[in-house]
Formats: C-alpha cells, sequence, structure tokens
C-alpha cells in the first residue's frame, strides 16, 4: 500500500513520468484512459474480479475521491485495498 501511495510502482503514471511523457498521454493499455492509481482502483475493467472480490460494492459503484478517502479511514476496508493493490502492482 505504502508503494502505490507514494508511486513506486510501475504502473503507467509513474513510468512515464520517468520518460517525461505528458501526463494526459499516460495510458492505460487495457482500457486507453489515464492509467492512474484511480484508474486502476476503480475503473480499469481488467481489475473487475478482483475489484468485486475485494472492495465494497458501495466504493466501486460511482467511484470519487471521497469513497477513495473513506476507504482508507476503515481499518477492515484498508487492509482489503492493501490485497487489492498488491493485486495490481503484482501485473505491471
Amino acid at each position: 500500500m505504502i508503494r502505490f501511495r507514494a508511486r513506486n510502482h510501475r504502473l503507467p503514471i509513474e513510468i512515464e513520468n520517468w520518460e517525461r511523457i505528458p501526463i494526459n498521454e499516460r495510458l492505460c493499455q487495457t482500457c486507453n484512459r489515464q492509467g492512474d492509481e484511480f484508474h486502476y482502483l476503480f475503473e480499469c475493467t481488467i481489475y473487475d474480479r478482483e475489484r468485486k472480490q475485494n472492495l465494497k460494492r458501495y466504493f466501486h459503484n460511482n467511484p470519487s475521491t471521497f469513497k477513495l478517502q473513506k476507504l482508507m479511514s476503515n481499518k477492515k476496508d484498508l487492509l482489503n485495498l492493501c490485497k487489492f493493490c498488491k493485486t495490481i502492482l503484482s501485473r505491471h
């Protein structure tokens, strides 16, 4: 979770930053949308199954930064979020 939050990972938003690619061109290779942390946590279709397994429906239906903040404030939800982040980072 710390690597995810600190942007110490290999998602497109960070890798392409090292290559000085403009932020609007850092895209998810699956969805062709901006590949940032929010996208992978709540929007990317490749992680739908894992998202449903680890996050309550409330968090992934109509996601927002408010819901992300709420997700990180509950211990049980945070543990599941950590598991989900580990899945995302293991694939990149």
